[in-house]
């Protein structure tokens, strides 16, 4: 990419399977999105996102409610000043070079923080990422009155919500969600795992591909710790592959991942 070039995308239903009575539910469909990103100059591909969703039906999951017994985080004034103090400690590598040769198999990457998760760090990423069904007023209703689909009722105080809204709204995720807390949207963890190798990269780095695999919820007020190390090089091609998780304050894996990163720049 170069500095004025513009950079487009479209979006197309790659795959979709209906997968009958999971663990989840009694059915869900595995949804495959795939999105090419198009330089605005040659019309190239410099990019691709393949991204796997599960539509499960609510109904089904939420009688289900496998993490209803779940403990939700709450935190002392002294844990939440030592994790202000673990996030002042941070330091990206920035302009500091990463040559391949000084990069060893199994070299941890060391640790990094995200949360605990909050609606204001979920409102951040939403500010940042963009949205397809939040609208306010007018906008709001008339969204929700063309796609009736993508309305919900809040059990409580009878308004109409988006189906995004529990992610941040705790008892719409009970009611809808099954789950006993709001909770985080998947490429949101995603993203986290892009900053966490980017940081390690440093500025000279080129992130070639990421693979993300979601396992458990992230709910509000879990508190996320990213480790990862190097799990193999290639220094003819001057290339590193990583292993990444994110684990969270009960000690339980969430996610996991996997990416490479070229190094080549500087040798």
């Amino acid at each position: 990419m170069n500095v004025g070039e513009t950079i487009s995308a479209r979006t197309c239903l790659n795959d979709a399977e209906i997968v009958e009575n999971s663990r989840f539910g009694a059915r869900f469909v595995n949804q495959v999105e795939r999105t090419e990103f198009l330089s605005s100059d040659t019309g190239e591909i410099v990019a691709e996102n393949f991204m796997t969703i599960r539509r499960f039906e609510r109904s089904e999951v939420t009688k289900k409610s496998k993490y209803s017994e779940r403990i939700l985080a709450s935190y002392t004034r002294e844990e939440s000043e030592k994790i202000s103090e673990a996030y002042g400690n941070e330091r990206p590598r920035g302009s500091v070079p990463r040559p391949v040769s000084s990069v060893r198999v199994d070299e941890a990457m060391g640790a990094m923080l995200k949360g605990p998760l909050s609606v204001s760090n979920i409102i951040a990423y939403l500010a940042g990422a963009g949205t397809s069904f939040i609208f306010a007023n007018r906008e709001h209703y008339r969204f929700l009155s063309d796609n009736p689909t993508a309305a919900l009722l809040h059990p409580d105080n009878g308004i109409l919500e988006s189906v995004e809204a529990p992610h941040w709204d705790s008892e719409l995720a009970k009611a809808f969600s099954g789950l006993p807390a709001g909770y985080d949207l998947g490429a949101q963890r995603v993203c986290w795992f892009s900053h966490y190798v980017t940081d390690w990269m440093g500025d000279s780095g080129f992130l070639k591909d990421l693979q993300v695999k979601l396992l458990k919820p992230n709910l509000l007020g879990d508190l996320t710790t990213m480790n990862g190390k190097v799990a193999a090089i290639d220094r003819v091609a001057k290339q590193v592959k990583l292993e990444m998780t994110a684990t969270n304050q009960l000690s339980e894996v969430t996610a996991i991942a996997t990416a490479i990163v070229d190094l080549s720049r500087w040798g």
